[in-house]
């Protein structure tokens, strides 16, 4: 068994079937040469009593040296008791923050998220999420893998939205716009929206935990009191 090297993958001669060259210095490390010529860096691990061969790349946009320090971190993987092949295959699965956003939408508007009261979302409510997932979340957090979103990806984002780097004017209904200023107040009310999507979709098993938009530095909403005058009371009047 051969220590795999530049030099010894160049010289593989294709055979009839496919077959593996291992290598010596780093055992479970391999590339697979195809009859076609093609070459393709493996590892091959156990995880438990059953064997793992983990695709690592082709050579060619794989160096050997480049391949064996992925193969590296496969082999650590699998020490500690984790199915590199399963964590694979789940990264590659694995949904952006638009898209969790859609589901979350989707779901909301088929009457099936639930505000604290136990009641749908009304329609109203729903319309200004939607407003909040498509001119701040999108923009910012949008095309990122929602389950390597960290706590720092959502400050900053909160962040920009208090500045109203998000802000413009937007095309709306027919003949409308929707203008759009940022602030503190619609950073914190963004905020509570990404983590009340992020609960929901823990719970359905689309993201990992813990949630990244709890602890986040934002304003605080108060709500604002204000006496009515004589005539706004007599408006409220309900009519004998």
């Amino acid at each position: 068994m051969p220590n795999l090297t530049k030099r010894v993958v160049d010289a593989a001669e294709p055979a009839h079937s496919e077959f593996f060259i291992w290598c010596s210095s780093t055992p479970g490390f391999g590339v697979r040469v195809y009859p076609s010529g093609k070459r393709v860096f493996v590892c091959q691990v156990r995880v438990g009593r059953a064997t793992r061969r983990v695709k690592i790349g082709v050579y060619g946009p794989y160096t050997v040296d480049l391949a064996r320090q992925r193969a590296q971190e496969i082999i650590r993987v699998a020490s500690e008791g984790r199915d590199p092949q399963r964590e694979k295959i789940e990264l590659r699965n694995a949904i952006t923050v638009g898209e969790m956003c859609d589901k979350y939408l989707k779901a909301a508007s088929a009457n099936l998220v639930m505000t604290r009261f136990g009641q749908p979302k009304g329609r109203a409510t729903l319309k200004i999420d939607e407003g909040r997932i498509a001119r701040h979340l999108k923009p910012l957090l949008g095309n990122l893998r929602a389950r390597d979103v960290t706590q720092a990806d959502v400050q900053r984002m909160a962040d920009a939205v208090s500045e109203g780097r998000t802000g413009g004017v937007f095309k709306g209904k027919p003949r409308g716009k929707a203008v759009v200023t940022g602030g503190a107040v619609a950073a914190t009310r963004t905020v509570g929206l990404l983590g009340g999507i992020y609960a929901w979709a823990e719970k359905r098993n689309l993201v990992p935990g813990p949630n990244p938009a709890h602890g986040i530095e934002t304003a605080r909403c108060v709500a604002k009191e204000r006496t009515l005058s004589v005539t706004e009371l007599a408006a409220l009047e309900v009519p004998r």
